[in-house]
């Protein structure tokens, strides 16, 4: 009886740790993503930015 009460316990402390695990990961990922978006905004408005400044025409005074 005390044995399966303390493996029932067991069960449900893994599977706890396991779905908290879930969502850490989760929370990682989507972390990632984000700054990984960021990064490539900003990488193409540079080259964005830089490609304007090459074709437009040089007005010199």
């Amino acid at each position: 009886m005390l044995d399966d009460e303390i493996k029932d316990w067991t069960v449900t402390l893994l599977r706890k740790d396991a779905s908290r695990a879930m969502d850490n990961r989760v929370d990682a990922d989507g972390i990632f993503l984000h700054s990984l978006m960021i990064t490539v905004t900003i990488a193409l408005l540079s080259m964005t930015l830089l490609w304007h400044e090459t074709l437009s025409p040089q007005t010199s005074q």
